[in-house]
């Protein structure tokens, strides 16, 4: 990306900086057998499905949880438990809503920027920041 570039997409490190806070590592999808680590305010990542075409995840907290016996086939768990997520973002924000395991994604902690390329944009964006800023500073003079 050139200077000019990026001087008009960032004009502050505070901007990139912003830019950069929405990213996140990927949330990883609960599995059956992971239901025993969930509990009441358990931050999430859950699916709200709203039709065939219309399936999307947004940030919610674990309201409550209905424990049901799990079922085993095969050697193979499967969690039957009830979930009420509240939605803390998303067309349905401050209401809740019941689903199963299936839907619910743990958030992982961390820095997005084990993303290479977003890395590298970073990297590039924050000298080029650097380069725009020290143009626009007078010469310091040398008694």
């Amino acid at each position: 990306m050139m200077k000019s570039s990026v001087s008009k997409i960032f004009k502050t490190v505070k901007e990139l900086d912003d830019f950069l806070n929405r990213f996140r590592p990927a949330c990883v999808q609960l599995q059956d057998k992971d239901c025993a680590a969930l509990s009441p305010g358990f931050e999430v990542c859950a699916l709200l499905d709203q039709g065939e075409d219309d399936k999307k995840f947004y940030d919610g907290v674990v309201e409550s949880i209905s424990r049901k016996r799990h079922r085993r086939k095969g050697g193979e768990e499967t969690c039957s438990c009830a979930f009420v997520v509240g939605w803390s973002e998303g067309p349905k924000a401050s209401s809740t809503q019941q689903m199963g395991i299936e839907g619910i994604c743990k958030l992982e902690p961390g820095s997005p920027l084990f993303d290479h390329a977003l890395a590298y944009f970073v990297k590039m964006s924050s000298k080029q920041l650097d380069l725009v800023s020290n143009e626009n500073q007078l010469p310091v003079q040398k008694g």
